[in-house]
């Protein structure tokens, strides 16, 4: 599972840096090389890769648990989840 949620990380960095690297307006190409290379940039996709591959993990130990019936989720808890899930896209997004 460490390994997928590796390479699960890699593919995202590589999708999220390809996407805001190329823009395509109006049947022209944009690089936006200066933009996308500076370490602020770089950071944001690092924690946006990152942040989704733990909420794979934690999302497929949930999981596993659920087959074994080692405990019980109530409904609440999924609530829980999206709201966590929604404040670590809210502190990715603030300036």
């Amino acid at each position: 599972m460490v390994k997928q949620a590796g390479m699960l990380a890699i593919c995202l960095f590589v999708h999220v840096f390809v996407l805001n690297f190329v823009v395509v307006n109006g049947g022209s190409f944009y690089f936006y090389v200066e933009e996308n290379t500076t370490v602020k940039a770089i950071l944001t996709y690092l924690a946006i890769a990152v942040s989704a591959s733990l909420m794979f993990v934690v999302n497929i130990r949930i999981r596993e648990a659920l087959k074994r019936k080692s405990y019980f989720l109530s409904d609440r808890v999924w609530f829980f989840m999206a709201i966590a899930m929604m404040a670590a896209l809210g502190v990715l997004l603030l300036p």
